[in-house]
């Protein structure tokens, strides 16, 4: 599958079409809809633009099976975001603490640019002791 520049991922809670259809309008057709599909999905019958996506995801996991499906769709970027998550909220904190709109906007800004100083350092090397 390719890889548009403006991908909207979301887990198997999103698979439904009213989120497809505003994922489209909100994309104006030029994003990649990469939502799992849930365990019982099924190939929609009609032929909306929003759900074309959803019915190619179906297909390609009948075929090839859910783990191939996640590598050629990006799916995994899922989960890069979610963990991006978890460490800002281990590291920072799971709520804002400026008031105003303005200086909760620096805070997140400030934050974020905490968690990328860490990024640059690199990963923790490890070794197996015993």
């Amino acid at each position: 599958m390719i890889h548009s520049p403006n991908p909207l991922t979301a887990d198997k809670a999103y698979d439904q079409s009213r989120v497809y259809e505003t994922a489209n309008d909100a994309l104006k057709g030029r994003g990649q809809i990469n939502i799992h599909p849930r365990a019982n999905a099924v190939i929609s019958a009609t032929d909306e633009a929003a759900l074309r996506q959803r019915n190619q995801h179906v297909k390609s996991i009948n075929q090839e099976g859910t783990l191939a499906w996640r590598r050629t769709s990006g799916y995994y970027r899922q989960s890069e975001v979610e963990n991006m998550f978890f460490r800002y909220k281990k590291l920072i904190g799971d709520e804002l603490r400026a008031r105003g709109e303005n200086s909760r906007r620096v805070e997140s800004v400030i934050a974020c640019n905490i968690l990328n100083q860490f990024r640059l350092l690199g990963s923790p090397q490890s070794t197996l002791v015993a």
